[in-house]
């Protein structure tokens, strides 16, 4: 009697041929010649078009392993560590990759009163002004109030970053005097930053300070004032902005 191999039914259907030896983990490979042999499958057994691409999501993956194979994850070229939360990466030169900082910032305000000033008594010598500021938006930058009035930079990237200090001020009493401004970066003068302008009683004006500086972890920037002889002088406004970009 003749019967049909695809109509034996179990538990009388027997394995495939030769899987009583074969190790764990094989498959059976056709070798195009009405046979085959029990192997384990790696690349140089895939034909050209052999594999479809497929979504990971697409895979019967028990645990971290494929064909018993482990699925390491790798990091792109270049970067070592996991970085820092907020961080960007940028290309470096030799093509690979490195983390940078992401829009460094800061600003920092005087609450306006031509009522109640801040009044700083002025020499003729360059002294840190010490206004306390309302702090504004503040990202890998610090505002301190001690020993002085600063803004320290908390970023572990070197960055270039252009300062804007604004001041609204005038004299308290006394003669006429020319007051000069500048800002200092970790106790030194930023050459090109200084500005003057002359103060009378009661006369308000204001003057801007500028400058680009580059910024390294805990590098801190302050603003100095002296006078062209003593006198006290009163501060309506004053605010400082500082935009950094990573190099």
């Amino acid at each position: 009697m003749t019967i049909q191999h695809n109509i034996i039914a179990d538990p009388d259907i027997h394995e495939p041929k030769g899987v009583a030896t074969a190790a764990s983990n094989s498959l059976y490979v056709a070798n195009g010649s009405g046979s085959g042999v029990w192997q384990t499958v790696d690349t140089s057994s895939l034909a050209n078009g052999a594999v479809e691409t497929a979504k990971i999501e697409d895979l019967n993956v028990t645990g971290a392993k494929i064909a018993n194979q482990t699925i390491a994850t790798t990091k792109l070229s270049g970067l070592t560590t996991s970085g820092t939360a907020g961080q960007l990466l940028k290309v470096v030169g030799d093509g690979s990759l490195e983390y940078s900082t992401h829009n460094p910032y800061a600003g920092g305000y005087l609450a306006f009163s031509t009522v109640s000033p801040y009044t700083f008594a002025t020499t003729t010598s360059d002294q840190v002004l010490n206004p306390t500021l309302i702090a504004g938006e503040l990202n890998y930058f610090t505002l301190l109030s001690s020993p002085n009035m600063r803004f320290r930079y908390d970023g572990t990237e070197t960055i270039d970053c252009h300062v804007t200090c604004a001041m609204s001020s005038s004299q308290g009493s006394g003669a006429n005097r020319d007051c000069e401004w500048v800002l200092f970066k970790n106790g030194v003068e930023i050459v090109g930053s200084r500005g003057i302008r002359s103060l009378s009683t009661g006369d308000y004006g204001s003057i801007t300070l500028l400058a680009n500086v580059s910024l390294s972890t805990n590098d801190y920037l302050e603003v100095y004032s002296k006078a062209s002889g003593t006198c006290t002088v009163d501060y309506a406004g004053f605010s400082m902005i500082l935009l950094g970009v990573a190099g």
